[in-house]
């Protein structure tokens, strides 16, 4: 029997940039089996009101990788031994495309043979982040139904005041969809400090219908696999 998902705005965002910290796994979460994914209109909204700031984002951290490898000693030609070394001495944990650009040497910069190429691949990139959102947004529209609260919750609103402000309001629409539908509904989400940690996980499963609270968050120590 398939469950029903409510996704909060991390997983959307998470899906639509490929170099988003947590693509990866919100990638693998969505196009799973036996899962209905369901967001709202304020959901949705969060693509376009941050789109511009994350792609700016993204094309400084991807250009400022671009620019140490152009300071470093890496030059011509790139076999295994080069691109480790890279991936040792160069990827900068701070950096907002961290994960992505573990995954690039691994998986993709095999395939090229140069610095040179190395750089133009990645410049590319930078430039096309938006784009690439935008045609990643429509695949994500395909994969989700769009759900409207049709109930108001003051008893849930009180037992999760704590939680401030759009987290909450993520969990009352979770709660409702929960309410209203006869399988189970999970809520997944990539903010465990807000959804998760210090007691908020069994506080929400407490005073909701929530069954289950999936945390995709990559966590500091994890690597690309």
């Amino acid at each position: 029997m398939s469950r029903s998902a409510f996704l909060d705005k991390g997983i959307l965002l998470g899906f639509c940039f490929t170099v988003d910290t947590h693509h990866r796994p919100c990638l693998k979460y969505l196009t799973q089996e036996g899962i209905e994914p369901y967001i709202t209109e304020e959901i949705d909204a969060a693509f376009e009101r941050n789109k511009s700031r994350l792609s700016t984002r993204y094309q400084e951290h991807i250009l400022n990788h671009v620019s140490q490898l152009t300071k470093s000693n890496f030059e011509g030609e790139v076999g295994p031994m080069e691109l480790r070394k890279i991936r040792k001495g160069l990827l900068d944990p701070g950096n907002n495309a961290f994960h992505f650009l573990e995954y690039y040497y691994r998986e993709i910069a095999p395939n090229v043979t140069s610095v040179y190429e190395l750089k133009n691949q990645l410049r590319d990139l930078a430039r096309d982040i938006e784009q690439l959102s935008l045609d990643r947004k429509e695949e994500f529209d395909e994969l989700v139904q769009e759900w409207e609260r049709g109930g108001e919750y003051p008893d849930v609103e009180k037992a999760l005041s704590e939680i401030e402000g759009e987290d909450m309001w993520v969990c009352i629409d979770a709660h409702d969809l929960a309410v209203n539908k006869e399988n189970e509904t999970e809520l997944a989400t990539t903010d465990p400090k807000d959804m998760v940690d210090n007691g908020r996980e069994d506080l929400i499963l407490k005073n909701t219908s929530i069954s289950k609270i999936i945390d995709l968050a990559i966590k500091p120590a994890d690597r690309w696999t």
